[in-house]
């Protein structure tokens, strides 16, 4: 791979990964603010989004094998993709709830 690719790549990497920390930042204020309504569902996203937040930290960080840092980023980096494919389930499933019981709330009103 050419040294212009890599960096091409590497800012890729550096663009999205800063959304992410971002969008995970304005989520951890959102779980703050609405403490009285958790539930189950809610504070396992919350999880869920810590260990994404720690997905996109690794990314973020250079990569030297040499240090004691290259393993517990490679754990992050792997467990924390198994914690993505939970997030999206559960944020699937949370829609799919919404979405019947607000066709339930509709049919009930029509009645």
């Amino acid at each position: 791979m050419q040294e212009s690719q890599k960096d091409t790549i590497r800012n890729i990497i550096i663009v999205g990964n800063s959304l992410t920390l971002s969008s995970t930042v304005i989520a951890f204020i959102l779980f703050c603010f609405f403490k009285e309504n958790r539930s189950f569902n809610f504070e396992l996203q919350m999880w869920l989004t810590l260990s994404i937040f720690l997905y996109s930290v690794s990314n973020l960080l250079p990569y030297q094998p040499d240090t004691a840092w290259c393993p517990v980023q490679s754990f992050f980096i792997n467990a924390n993709l198994t914690s993505l494919t939970l997030w999206s389930t559960i944020l699937g499933y949370s829609c799919l709830i919404t979405m019947v019981n607000k066709r339930h709330l509709e049919n009930y009103k029509n009645t």
